[in-house]
């Protein structure tokens, strides 16, 4: 196989050079992820790969929570299917949440803090309602949750991102429609969520449908195997030869 058949075929599969999709959901579920750490960027990676694709068509996707913007991996942010962004967290909860511990202890940010700003978020956008950012902060504020930290180096609110990152790696809250130019969360759909542990956390419950049966909805090539698993046996694989 020569060089340009290797660009052909790449092309092929990621659905430039052939569009065998119409919708983002069906696009997404396709690619397993598309990156989405810049809104634009992604909303324009899912746009190319669909015949006669509208910049409002893939907004009411996010909206209807057809594809999900959250953190499943590397806390960088990706559209990902709704019918698998639960299985996704639950796989990769665990792992974000012990590289963040120490962060949260010297931010102060206790179980009991934890807990209220997750009251909070589900009052605040119960019913299907968005909220800024700044909204958000302000209703923490307004509960007594303190979003400054308290060391030298801190700058800005770093309590309010951990807390909001926390509640995103955790399945409680994703990205939803921007309001202006500003992004807004919205509760993941109460529908879609796995049982939760005491602490709050999400639990790998269920297999990924790639993996339940041959017959069932695969993901293509590497991606039968989810991406932090696959990073995991190479990583074992690798030591295992050393």
């Amino acid at each position: 196989m020569s060089g340009v058949d290797i660009v052909r075929l790449r092309l092929r599969n990621q659905q430039i050079a052939q569009q065998d999709f119409r919708t983002p959901a069906e696009l997404v579920s396709h690619l397993g992820a598309v990156q989405a750490q810049d809104f634009s960027g992604g909303k324009w990676a899912i746009g190319l790969r669909l015949p006669n694709a509208t910049e409002a068509a893939i907004e009411q996707a996010i909206a209807d929570q057809k594809i999900v913007r959250t953190w499943p991996m590397r806390r960088t942010l990706h559209f990902v299917p709704a019918e698998d962004v639960r299985w996704m967290l639950a796989l990769t909860a665990t792992r974000a949440e012990a590289k963040s511990a120490a962060r949260r202890r010297q931010l102060e940010l206790d179980d009991r803090t934890l807990a209220l700003s997750k009251d909070v978020l589900l009052r605040a956008l119960s019913c299907g309602k968005q909220r800024t950012r700044q909204a958000i902060y302000g209703l923490l504020v307004a509960a007594g949750i303190r979003l400054e930290g308290g060391g030298p180096l801190d700058s800005g609110q770093p309590r309010g991102l951990h807390i909001l990152a926390y509640h995103a790696q955790t399945g409680l809250i994703c990205y939803g429609r921007h309001q202006g130019k500003q992004p807004a969360f919205a509760l993941l759909d109460a529908t879609r969520r796995s049982p939760s542990s005491r602490s709050g956390t999400l639990r790998a419950t269920a297999r990924p449908p790639c993996m339940t049966s041959r017959g069932g909805r695969g993901l293509p090539s590497a991606r039968h195997v989810p991406a932090a698993r696959w990073r995991t046996e190479k990583l074992s694989r690798r030591r295992s030869t050393e």
